[in-house]
């Protein structure tokens, strides 16, 4: 049977949701925008994570309180800088809640403005707290949750909404991004915490003002707020695990018990009472789907939209790092820092950066701006083994007639070979615990991203050192001891010129002429023309101009003209040599087979002092595998 949704644990949350508006109502002389904060037709659906139940979620705007709701802000920060307008004439309209918008004078508030005029921006945000609901159940249809008084704390502005109904709407991410789903239920509690704690906090400084006037009660007053603080933190376990009354008041009772002993409690009783699998998904689905669904939000807070990504991401985009440890491990608020270090070794939270770690290296390695991808070949090696390339001669066009009840002969090809292999290459980075105290997990994926690039850059690197004959293989040597480009493999100009029409016809003219070492044509026809940055303006309009740029009559045909792909690369350091290239016989890139051609992420350790430690590693190797299909000009100087 499936789980049922508690009303209990839909209330005292913290929610949002997003609008929308009519353009055509702003007023810019008053610089003022009506927005719709609650359509008619508001209903969305969300996801219960406690009982893995869909819900459809829905408003009732007469039960919106709108006392604290006076100042418009451009994010989630609420905070003196983040104010950027005031909130005026709030009313029920049409069955519709709505509310204007006066913009300041701020360079802030003007740029936001704009945006909503040029359209740039077309929804708000408004974060509400749910203090009463009915709840409708529905056999075989997802049942209806109806919101029929909660408190709006705030109005921000956002991206896409959630309220089909609306034209500008709401949203409520506590965290301080754009979501379109529900939070889960801890991300969910966190407003109705802060307000609660705001209220301990003013007790605390009262009690505490109280307790510097008077020394003989210091004792006791020191005993009430420990007191205090435990029954609160007991509350703010219960709430979120939605614990019984009779429990709650047990663990409150009882004063040697602490909010971590009802933790405790409660996910032993709840481990009990589910089974392992059921129908449906089981409570491990539940939590696989989160733990996916908290990565990709995290990836998609960070600017990475996995191709793939949960349909849940959004309800996680917007949660902090810490909130996460906390959720995925069961930690509450008042969890100490070591407690939080602790979970993130311990937990499943490094499933979720195996997770992010994953898609940042995929989406970073093939967005890389490198070009070698583009002419090269990629192979994969089953092992470290080196490898012997075997170069055989063609077949040639000379078969022999075969006379009646004649026999067909064999036809003999030469061979030579070169041997190659992959090397290992890799560098060592860590999530560390000042990472997860200050909650930045943006320095730990922009490392990432920069470090997987950095890959892609080394590979580039070392295919265009080759090519030039450089640093690692300024040696490089064929099988005939000779470098790649040599006047005895008619395949270079020492005393060249830039690209030309002539230079470039000349090039095809040898390339075509190359012959294998059994002396058989090989018609090879190169397909790439590649340029160091000096020469990229003035080869991309030899390559596309309609007219021959060397005739004089405009009305002659550019015979080179779409016949080659261009490609500029600034690891050329020579600004004068040019190369062209065949479509297969140039530079062979070595992978490790299983690797999917890009650099793989590992686990090495984990402690609470250096935190979650990763290698990144990547095996990579590079073959010549033919000069006859590769060409070298030395372009307008030799070098």
């Amino acid at each position: 049977m499936p789980r049922r949704i508690d009303k209990k644990k839909l209330t005292e949350k913290a929610m949002e949701r997003r609008a929308g508006f009519d353009a055509s109502l702003i007023d810019v002389e008053n610089r003022t925008i009506p927005f719709i904060l609650i359509s008619r037709d508001n209903a969305g659906e969300r996801v219960d994570w406690w009982s893995g139940e869909t819900y459809i979620e829905q408003l009732d705007p007469n039960g919106a309180n709108t006392e604290r709701l006076k100042t418009f802000f451009k994010d989630h920060n609420r905070s003196v800088d983040s104010a950027i307008g005031k909130v005026q004439n709030v009313r029920v309209e049409n069955g519709e809640l709505k509310a204007d918008v006066v913009f300041g004078p701020s360079p802030e508030a003007e740029a936001v403005f704009e945006k909503y005029r040029d359209g740039i921006l077309t929804d708000v945000s408004i974060g509400y707290r749910v203090n009463t609901v009915t709840l409708e159940e529905r056999k075989d249809e997802p049942d209806i949750v109806t919101i029929t008084d909660f408190d709006i704390l705030e109005l921000s502005a956002v991206g896409v909404g959630f309220d089909q109904g609306a034209t500008v709407g709401r949203q409520l991410n506590t965290q301080g991004e754009n979501m379109t789903k529900e939070q889960i239920e801890r991300l969910r509690d966190l407003e109705a915490m802060k307000e609660r704690n705001e209220e301990l906090e003013r007790e605390l400084q009262s009690l505490r003002a109280l307790a510097a006037k008077s020394e003989e009660g210091d004792d006791q007053i020191r005993a009430e707020l420990d007191e205090m603080k435990r029954r609160e933190a007991i509350r703010d376990i219960a709430t979120k695990f939605a614990a019984d009354q009779e429990t709650l008041e047990r663990f409150l009772s009882d004063k040697t018990k602490t909010a971590n002993d009802l933790s405790m409690h409660l996910l032993e009783q709840r481990s009990a009472q589910q089974p392992r699998v059921h129908a449906g998904r089981n409570s491990d689905q539940r939590h696989d789907d989160m733990v996916r669904a908290m990565a990709d939000g995290l990836l998609m807070r960070h600017g990475v939209t996995p191709k793939d990504a949960h349909k849940d991401a959004e309800m996680f985009r917007g949660m902090s790092v810490q909130n996460m440890v906390r959720q995925i491990s069961g930690l509450g608020l008042t969890a100490s820092e070591q407690d939080l270090v602790r979970a993130m070794t311990t937990s499943d939270f490094p499933k979720i950066l195996a997770n992010v770690q994953n898609k940042v290296v995929q989406e970073s390695f093939e967005s890389a701006p490198v070009t070698f991808r583009e002419w090269t070949q990629a192979v994969e090696f089953r092992d470290f083994k080196p490898r012997t390339e075997v170069r055989k001669g063609s077949f040639g066009a000379d078969f022999k007639r075969v006379k009646e009840l004649g026999r067909t002969q064999y036809v003999e090809k030469g061979e030579t070979g070169l041997t190659w292999g992959i090397e290992s290459f890799g560098a060592r980075f860590a999530f560390t615990r000042e990472l997860l105290i200050n909650d930045d997990l943006s320095i730990f994926i922009d490392d990432l991203r920069d470090m997987v690039e950095q890959v892609a850059v080394f590979q580039n690197r070392r295919v265009y050192q080759m090519l030039e004959g450089t640093g690692e293989y300024k040696d490089y040597t064929m099988e005939d001891g000779k470098p790649i480009f040599d006047a005895a493999h008619n395949n270079y100009d020492a005393s060249g010129a830039a690209p030309s029409v002539s230079t470039i016809s000349a090039a095809r003219t040898r390339m075509m002429r190359q012959k294998d070492f059994d002396g058989r044509q090989l018609r090879i026809l190169p397909k790439f023309v590649i340029v160091p940055p000096e020469l990229e303006t003035a080869t991309y309009q030899l390559l596309n101009s309609t007219a021959n740029p060397e005739a004089n009559n405009s009305g002659t045909v550019n015979p080179v003209r779409n016949l080659y792909t261009p490609i500029t690369d600034m690891e050329l350091s020579n600004p004068d040599a040019w190369y062209m290239a065949a479509a297969r016989k140039t530079i062979k890139v070595g992978y490790l087979q299983g690797s999917n051609q890009r650099p793989i992420v590992e686990e090495v350790g984990r402690s609470p002092i250096d935190g979650i430690e990763y290698q990144l590693v990547f095996d990579f190797g590079l073959v010549a595998e033919d000069f006859r299909g590769l060409y070298k000009n030395a372009g307008t100087s030799t070098k």
